[in-house]
């Protein structure tokens, strides 16, 4: 007796990279001229659908034509740039093995969806303490700000930088003009005017789009803007809350027994306490004038026959220099009462 195995293979149809694994998402970047090799495997006949139909991509199949048989390598290329700043340009590419019989039911199919980036393009500020960045708003400061803040340029391509003409606000950027991701800081100087804020704009354009022959881009569409803006300044003693709203008073009474009662600062430039009787106790005694802030202020008991007052005085530091000094700064006061 003779004994004959047979092995029928399974229907091989698929597409690999170089690694010979399955790939079914290719992505490209922006910039175009990049091309990427893949290989159809197969054990039968195949057809590409839709050959070379996408004007931004480019397909060369091995032997040059749409059908064959086995194993085929082919290689697709973004032929430019996408210059969308919305939307990605996005192809399917489809291998099939046609039908058998007349029955498509049974047809194999290899997809291949390609994708090309679209033109990155943005720039935006970096949060960090004593500031704000508000979407929409930029880049929001306390008027004594001086700390460095990061800038954040994302482009695919070319640009420049414009700056409004000031005089409180530097930046650390070599040059206006550049290509790709950069980035930068900016300080400003501390804002002293207690009626009026300050702004910067800083406004991205893309040069690629802007100097175009063959597509007309409009200067919105081709520029970014990031607001700076630094607040005036403001230091104030709130003594009393009533909802959202804030009465400035003059004193605040205690009965005999003392136990505790709160105040409020709102102030924008450093300060400290420079005064007060002993018999006060604060929760906070400086601050440097990055939030607002509840203090918390705690009387002991007046063991006296009489009433006794008292004043808690705070300097600002108006020039946010570091030194609480007469001449440049500001004295800030409220008195405190106690009945005996």
């Amino acid at each position: 007796k003779m004994k004959i195995n047979l092995v029928q293979k399974p229907y091989i149809f698929k597409l690999v990279d170089g690694n010979e694994e399955d790939i079914r998402d290719v992505t490209f970047g922006n910039a175009g001229g990049e091309s990427k090799t893949y290989k159809l495997k197969t054990t039968g006949p195949w057809s590409i659908d839709d050959y070379n139909q996408e004007e931004w991509l480019g397909l060369t199949i091995e032997g040059g034509k749409a059908t064959g048989v086995g194993d085929a390598e082919f290689t697709i290329t973004t032929k430019g740039r996408n210059m969308s700043f919305d939307e990605d340009n996005v192809a399917e590419l489809l291998f099939s093995t046609g039908n058998f019989g007349g029955d498509l039911s049974t047809a194999h199919k290899a997809e291949m969806s390609v994708k090309q980036n679209k033109f990155a393009f943005d720039i935006k500020a970096d949060p960090q303490d004593n500031s704000s960045v508000n979407e929409g708003a930029g880049l929001r400061l306390t008027s004594s700000n001086t700390s460095d803040h990061r800038i954040n340029i994302t482009s695919s391509g070319d640009w420049e930088l414009f700056v409004d003409d000031n005089k409180w606000l530097a930046n650390d950027l070599e040059q206006s003009t550049g290509s790709g991701d950069v980035n930068f800081y900016v300080r400003a100087d501390v804002n002293s005017s207690e009626t009026t804020a300050r702004t910067v704009t800083l406004r991205l354009v893309s040069t690629l789009h802007r100097d175009a022959e063959s597509t007309n881009w409009s200067e919105k569409e081709y520029t970014r803007k990031l607001e700076i803006t630094q607040d005036k300044l403001h230091c104030a003693i709130l003594t009393e809350k009533d909802g959202a709203d804030f009465t400035r008073t003059n004193i605040l009474a205690f009965d005999q027994n003392g136990l505790s009662q709160s105040f409020y600062l709102d102030c924008s430039v450093p300060w400290k306490v420079v005064s007060k009787p002993s018999w006060i106790t604060l929760t906070q005694n400086e601050g440097d004038g990055t939030e607002y802030l509840t203090i918390d202020m705690a009387i002991t008991t007046n063991t006296g026959s009489t009433d006794r007052d008292g004043a808690v005085t705070i300097k600002a530091d108006i020039d946010a220099d570091g030194e609480f000094d007469e001449a440049n700064d500001r004295e800030l006061k409220f008195n405190v009462s106690q009945d005996g």
